[in-house]
């Protein structure tokens, strides 16, 4: 019996955990994001308002970050490690003005100041927007692979 209770237990993990990978992060506006967000995955999109802002280590960028603006408020997007570097050596850095989709984890700090750790180069995406400020996924056709 306590075999059995283990394996169903397991079962029920692995179906969640298949049913987690094929489901997106959701489309949220700046201005709807608090501190019980913390750690959450989400996406935002939106438009870059300057063009990002570079650390280099050696011959290698090791942390980028650049500001986005949904329409509702202004965000900190960054990448540290081997996703600045893969953003910054394929060409992906999105200059400003650039629509564009981004995906990762929220992190906040003491003051509740937040920022969108980008996880993959993947997770920035862009976009052709029909209008900033338009966060509904039907308005922006946007389905990113955000996992």
């Amino acid at each position: 019996m306590r075999r059995f209770a283990l394996l169903l237990a397991l079962a029920g993990v692995v179906c969640l955990h298949l049913a987690m990978r094929h489901k997106e992060p959701p489309l949220v506006a700046v201005a709807d994001i608090g501190p019980a967000m913390n750690f959450g995955w989400v996406r935002i999109q939106g438009s870059v308002v300057r063009k990002p802002s570079l650390v280099w280590e050696g011959e290698k960028v090791s942390y980028l970050s650049f500001s986005l603006k949904d329409g509702s408020n202004y965000i900190r997007v960054a990448a540290s490690g081997d996703v600045a570097a893969e953003l910054d050596e394929s060409g992906l850095l999105p200059a400003a003005g650039t629509a564009v989709q981004a995906g990762g984890t929220l992190e906040f700090d003491r003051e509740n100041r937040f920022r969108l750790r980008l996880h993959s180069p993947a997770h920035l995406q862009p976009v052709s927007s029909p209008s900033v400020g338009d966060q509904s996924p039907a308005a922006t056709g946007a389905k990113g692979d955000m996992r």
